[in-house]
């Protein structure tokens, strides 16, 4: 079935929020989170089409997708990319819905979901991923810089040479008139962890290879390192005696 050049896909797009996925609708939310829920009818995805065009000229074989929500954006890199294996984590409770929706269309057997995880918890993501080496790293979790840089420590240096780590809607601090939860007062940015990782590719281009940066994501390409990686804050070397704090 992965391979089969005559496969159609599921997904189809009606507009640039909403569309059908084996025949379920499913649609963007950008508010009220909480009030959104994947169903039996309905398919709740956190992002809009533009992301998911951003990635289609990808040919990812082992994705993992750190930030579950709804389970949208899951099913549909699941049949966007119909070879992948793919694991994805959540800090929130398990939707039955999202795994009925995965077993209907036959997506089961290559996509596993893991809930009641932190995105921080390093220990479980070493258990989850076991001997699984990424290729595609799609980061819209929490947005919190402390958890989101901890991730990239534990699970960078998996990342298979040449595959992309991603890290979507990194820009909220910067957005006019958007107010979110008080956590994101506390401590730094998320913009901070990609000014980083420019800085990283500067001091360590053996390591990164480039990090390509929109008002959407930020794509950081591993080069064709295979030696073992020390955290972010290792990589980020300033001559001189110049320092960095962050934003």
């Amino acid at each position: 079935m992965y391979g089969d050049a005559m496969r159609q896909p599921a997904t189809v797009w009606d507009s640039d929020s909403a569309g059908r996925i084996g025949g379920v609708p499913f649609r963007w939310v950008s508010s009220d989170y909480h009030l959104h829920k994947t169903t039996a009818d309905e398919i709740v995805v956190l992002k809009p089409k533009g992301f998911f065009d951003a990635y289609k000229d990808w040919t990812p074989k082992r994705i993992l997708e750190v930030g579950i929500f709804e389970g949208g954006s899951t099913l549909i890199l699941a049949d966007m990319f119909p070879e992948a294996e793919i694991i994805a984590i959540d800090i929130r409770e398990a939707n039955p819905a999202v795994q009925d929706h995965l077993e209907r269309l036959g997506f089961a057997d290559r996509v596993k979901l893991h809930y009641e995880v932190s995105q921080s918890d390093g220990k479980a993501l070493k258990a989850i991923l076991g001997d699984f080496k990424p290729d595609l790293v799609i980061d819209d979790a929490s947005h919190v810089y402390r958890h989101s840089v901890a991730t990239f420590n534990v699970v960078f240096p998996r990342v298979t040479p040449r595959g992309r780590y991603v890290i979507e809607d990194w820009g909220w601090a910067h957005w006019s008139n958007w107010v979110g939860h008080p956590i994101y007062l506390k401590g730094k940015a998320l913009s901070t962890l990609v000014l980083e990782l420019v800085m990283a590719a500067a001091s360590r281009p053996d390591v990164i290879a480039s990090v390509h940066v929109d008002s959407a994501m930020a794509v950081v390409t591993k080069a064709n390192h295979k030696g073992k990686i020390g955290p972010l804050s290792d990589m980020v070397r300033l001559n001189d005696g110049r320092t960095w704090s962050g934003p």
